[in-house]
């Protein structure tokens, strides 16, 4: 087990954070704890450092499914990292880690597992073909359960991965920090949610979510087609890794300046009918008759309409383009007396 994580931690873990730093802040940490501990980490590499200082001072670990207060809890407050700090990393006990699930499939439990047990699990991921050599790893599932723990923490620090250091709750949150990350990139996310919207189930991703899927983005020119169809759009670039699939959708758009929100139809991916490659978001905006151009607009995915698909001609596509904005306009008739906007 030493000789593992030694490997996995001489090397740049972060940006700014080498592993050695993290080494120094585990051992500093590890003389202050005499008794087991209970941590309360939203920083996947702070976490780690206190994971170690428990090995390092032979003490087990309850990672907590919540912050719950109390004074006797480890945070990322408690781990300060010296950027120029050095050292070795000390012999390491295979402590017992209690991990909490969060019941999403049922009632939530309790598990326990040894520090050993898990690493071993998380280098046998390391076999998966399709895992990229080189990445930074980012998550919305919470470092400290079991899932997070597993692939965020562990498979990342094994894979010699960059690790992104915050905690991204709502996929949003997630496309945010994509774009300040270079590619390629590891999303640890929530399988409920991901199946929810490879199903275009926008309900129960609502539902999960508490609120609906968004995409924020500057407005840009495109190749003019939609007012030849007779039907404008405002053009955003979407990031390679948006995790909305293909289609056509009810939208909600939030003005650049405060006012009136506006529905309209949009439609996500390429435009195969005239040979476009680019995937992108190009919305339909009704009652918007303002250029929108260097616009930052804000867009609500609120219902699916259908697939992206490849039409005969342009009038083939116009006349399906008025069927989509008719079954938008019942979507949204029908949401209105429920108050559901």
């Amino acid at each position: 087990m030493n000789t593992r994580l030694a490997r996995a931690l001489d090397r740049q873990l972060a940006p700014g954070l080498h592993g050695n730093s993290l080494i120094v802040a585990a051992c500093q940490l590890a003389h202050t704890l005499h008794q087991p501990q209970r941590l309360a980490c939203d920083d996947p590499l702070a976490l780690t450092a206190a994971l170690l200082a428990c090995a390092i001072a032979r003490q087990a670990a309850d990672l907590l499914p919540r912050d719950d207060g109390a004074a006797d809890t480890l945070r990322d407050g408690n781990i300060a990292f010296d950027p120029a700090a050095r050292a070795t990393l000390p012999p390491l006990t295979d402590i017992t880690l209690t991990l909490h699930t969060s019941g999403t499939t049922g009632d939530g439990s309790t598990v326990h597992k040894t520090l050993g047990a898990m690493l071993r699990e998380a280098e046998a991921l390391l076999t998966l073909p399709q895992l990229p050599v080189q990445a930074t790893v980012l998550g919305s599932v919470h470092p400290q359960h079991l899932y997070g723990l597993t692939f965020r923490v562990f498979l990342g620090l094994l894979a010699g991965w960059q690790g992104d250091r915050g905690q991204h709750r709502y996929p949003e949150h997630l496309l945010d920090a994509s774009r300040r990350q270079p590619a390629p990139q590891v999303w640890i996310s929530s399988p409920t949610l991901l199946h929810a919207l490879a199903a275009h189930d926008l309900a129960q991703a609502r539902d999960l979510l508490g609120h609906d899927l968004t995409f924020t983005g500057k407005v840009h020119h495109g190749d003019g087609r939609g007012r030849v169809l007779q039907t404008p759009t405002a053009n955003l670039h979407l990031p390679a890794a948006w995790c909305l699939p293909d289609g056509v959708y009810v939208v909600q758009v939030a003005p650049p300046q405060p006012g009136a929100w506006h529905w309209g139809v949009a439609n996500v991916g390429t435009t195969p009918t005239f040979g476009g490659i680019r995937r992108k978001l190009e919305v339909h905006v009704f009652e918007q008759n303002a250029a929108l151009y260097g616009q930052t607009l804000r867009v609500h995915i609120r219902h699916y309409l259908r697939e992206v698909r490849r039409f005969a001609d342009a009038a083939a596509l116009q006349a399906q383009i008025r069927d989509d904005i008719a079954r938008a306009h019942a979507f949204i008739n029908q949401e209105l007396p429920h108050g559901r906007l």
